[in-house]
């Protein structure tokens, strides 16, 4: 078996919500990652952490260990109006590092916002020396930048490398002459990256085929082979390219090894807000005073029913410690409707008013023993499948406008508590058949009828084929959008914990609705 290097340098389709650039998905990472024997997975996507909580499942059913970065955006200055830019490479060596380089991308996204989410010398040098380790990327990073920048980054971060790549083009070649001069000068140690944007060399033609559907060419990439190898095939690269030494080379693999070392804490435990010191006292106060008000309202000999409904429910609530989820729905809806005018649909949606207690906490007009059919509280939540799952009650709340109940909810829970979920957007069966009949150069005559109607087609002697060739193209992401609306709520900061991205001109978590559900993060809907 090949030795074993750590491919930290590589991106998916998640980088396309970015800069349109690649087709490959993480799950074909994961099977080359197995194939070569690695043990390591890094997750690095431009301008962005991209989609970590896939990864980390993947990972996790894989075996493999996850690292998380980004290739960022540099700028010496965020707040100038400079479209220049110079790509760097961030990894987490721990869980401290993780939550530093999402502050930092969300710092990017929210302040340092040009044409791209660009992050610049203070936050750079904000990171925490001993928790990120850094690289000067591709072609066009920031060894681009003068000297005396590069030793301070080589001072203040302890991981600090030169990146050298292994590409036979005369820009690669005078560039890696550049990186070993460097090195000898400065002592400062060298580190391969692949910049992998797909698995083989011959798969490079779909990403080709992708970009030219999107009318794009990268013409300073047009030599390059920007698959993911194994260590001999790279050894071998460089003893073609003739400018790094066999030693030398084996060195900057054998550096990337230390990425193996680095650890981060990602886990599917539920995240609830706490938002109170005795949340299950409170609870009850609260329940006890809205009980007292509206048993003035029912007939006094069905009361017992109501009382020994409501211990039933709240001994539900207890027994699964989401005290906590009903209290802060409950303040927020009442702060929304006292002081954002906030307009609620009170019959609500789903489960939710199978428990009486969400009528008293006003957030339904429901009311289970008096509904014209029978509504059973554990079609909503049982003890068994809230712990046995691990999964979170799901209250779904109808306004008119949700900005009233997000003012609300950051009210709670602070400006960084709460952020609209994203929603990814990739191509179907239609629309990755109709990119793959432009990237083949047919006219939208030919194809748009059968794009209607695709699945008539499958068989079909001339079509069949070419709908074949375009599943290449099916569940590639092409795009994102904020979430219609879900919204993560949180008592830690967001940008910190996940991180933060500017979708059109709405600023989003780093995180869809089914991973938020996945990985026991609370959204309101």
């Amino acid at each position: 078996m090949t030795r074993e290097y750590v491919n930290y340098h590589k991106h998916t389709h998640y980088s396309n919500v970015i800069t349109l650039d690649c087709v490959v998905k993480p799950k074909d990472y994961i099977e080359r990652t197995k194939e070569l024997g690695h043990t390591t997975y890094v997750s690095l996507e431009h301008g962005t952490t991209g989609n970590v909580f896939e990864a980390h499942a993947l990972c996790q059913a894989n075996d493999l260990t996850l690292v998380i970065g980004t290739e960022g955006y540099f700028v010496p200055n965020r707040h100038e109006k400079d479209r220049r830019n110079f790509h760097i490479v961030l990894l987490a060596v721990n869980e401290n590092g993780r939550r530093a380089i999402n502050k930092a991308i969300s710092i990017a996204n929210t302040d340092g916002y040009y044409y791209k989410a660009r992050i610049d010398e203070e936050i750079l040098f904000d990171l925490p020396g001993n928790d990120v380790m850094v690289t000067t990327a591709c072609c066009g990073g920031i060894s681009n930048l003068d000297e005396e920048f590069l030793v301070r980054c080589s001072k203040h971060f302890k991981y600090f490398f030169l990146e050298i790549q292994a590409h036979e083009d005369i820009t690669q070649v005078n560039f890696n002459k550049k990186i070993l001069d460097l090195h000898k000068r400065y002592n400062i140690p060298m580190i391969h990256g692949n910049d992998s944007h797909y698995i083989k060399p011959e798969d490079s033609k779909y990403r080709t085929l992708f970009l030219n559907a999107k009318g794009m060419y990268y013409p300073e990439e047009s030599n390059f082979v920007l698959d993911f190898p194994s260590y001999d095939e790279i050894l071998e690269r460089y003893r073609r390219q003739g400018v790094i030494s066999e030693e030398q080379a084996t060195q900057a693999l054998d550096n990337t090894l230390i990425i193996k070392t680095f650890t981060q804490n990602i886990n599917k435990e539920i995240k609830m807000p706490r938002i109170s010191k005795d949340a299950n006292k409170e609870l009850k106060e609260i329940i006890k005073q809205k009980w007292n008000e509206e048993k003035k309202k029912i007939p006094k000999e069905k009361h017992r029913e109501y009382i020994e409904g409501i211990q039933y429910e709240m001994d539900i609530i207890q027994k699964t410690k989401m005290e906590e989820y009903f209290l802060l729905d409950y303040k927020v809806v009442k702060d929304a409707i006292e002081n954002y005018n906030c307009v609620i649909t009170r019959t609500g949606r789903g489960s939710a008013p199978s428990f009486y207690i969400t009528k008293l906490l006003g957030l339904t007009d429901l009311d289970r023993f008096d509904a014209p059919v029978t509504l059973y509280p554990t079609r909503f939540m049982s003890i068994e499948r809230i712990l046995e799952t691990r999964s979170l009650p799901d209250i779904d709340i109808n306004v008119a406008d949700r900005k009233p109940l997000i003012n609300a909810t950051k009210d709670l829970l602070g400006e960084d508590g709460c952020h609209w979920l994203l929603t990814y957007k990739p191509m179907q069966k239609s629309s990755g058949f109709r990119m793959w009949c432009k990237a083949i150069g047919k006219h939208i005559d030919e194809y748009n009828e059968i794009a209607k109607n695709i699945d008539d087609y499958v068989d079909d002697p001339y079509w069949k084929d070419i709908i074949e060739d375009s599943k290449v193209f099916v569940g590639v992401i092409e795009s994102m959008s904020p979430s219609p609306c879900s919204f993560l709520l949180l008592d830690t900061p967001i940008s910190e914990e996940v991180g933060l991205i500017k979708v059109k001109d709405e600023i989003c978590c780093v995180l869809d609705g089914y991973y938020c559900d996945a990985y026991k993060y609370l959204k309101n809907d």
